[in-house]
């Protein structure tokens, strides 16, 4: 049984304890080849009801059916005995719901976010994947030439790609589909870009001045060249050597 469904009775493992009726319930797991016939003797050969409920779901635990959802079965024929109890637990599969309904709301938003795209926007969020695969930037160029925005991408098949870009391989127009259906599928975000991002570090002694000691240098940089020096002396005081910026772009 799944660790997550085994968690489900564990909640009301005291109740079951106390109120299961393992000789009914039992029969029925049997047929549903859930116990076997060593299972069911281990069981009865309990003395007390609540020892016999104890037996059962200790071995229900180790359970596992090729076809079949050993929790889902277990609850559908304690319905059949103990509705009340059935009641009390989860039903299966409650999380497995929860996770595919994240994964269609993911889809969903990925599906709008190239929906809502216009032409420019468009070409923005294909240029950097059709670098990355090394296909030509005219299939932009058409693009804008067909006015094909982020709602007539979506509906794009293999027969409008070969219209629209019969300069590009059977390879490439693939990629291009491959691509658009794996960022709605997998949910994949484009690398936005945050402009320029400074970084501090100490002064490297190859980098300063003539004559100046690392307290009485301060160099900025952009793209690892020396913008401007100022004199930090003013900072003598301070205990560790001075800073100087680069300016990275990403």
């Amino acid at each position: 049984m799944r660790t997550s469904d085994w968690n489900k009775i564990k909640e009301k493992q005291s109740d079951l304890h106390e109120e299961l009726e393992a000789e009914d319930l039992v029969h029925h797991l049997y047929e549903k080849h859930v116990f076997t016939e060593d299972d069911k003797e281990r069981i009865m050969h309990e003395t007390t009801r609540k020892d016999k409920a104890r037996k059962l779901l200790d071995i229900l635990q180790t359970k596992e059916l090729q076809e079949d959802d050993v929790y889902a079965v277990f609850l559908s024929q304690l319905r059949r005995t103990q509705p009340h109890l059935a009641d009390m637990l989860k039903p299966p599969g409650t999380a497995r719901r929860h996770k595919a309904a994240a994964t269609e709301s993911s889809k969903g938003r990925q599906v709008d976010h190239i929906r809502n795209l216009d032409i420019d926007q468009l070409c923005e969020f294909l240029a950097p994947l059709l670098k990355k695969n090394n296909i030509t930037d005219d299939v932009l160029t058409q693009i804008k030439v067909q006015k094909i925005t982020g709602r007539v991408f979506l509906n794009l098949e293999k027969k409008d790609m070969k219209e629209l870009f019969p300069e590009l391989t059977f390879g490439e127009r693939m990629i291009i589909i491959l691509e658009r259906d794996e960022y709605i599928q997998c949910g994949k975000q484009q690398t936005e870009s945050h402009g320029d991002v400074t970084e501090e570090h100490s002064l490297p002694e190859e980098n300063m001045q003539e004559g100046l000691t690392p307290k009485q240098v301060h160099k900025k940089y952009k793209k690892g060249k020396i913008l401007e020096t100022a004199d930090t002396s003013w900072q003598h005081d301070r205990p560790n050597p001075p800073l100087y910026r680069t300016c990275w772009f990403r």
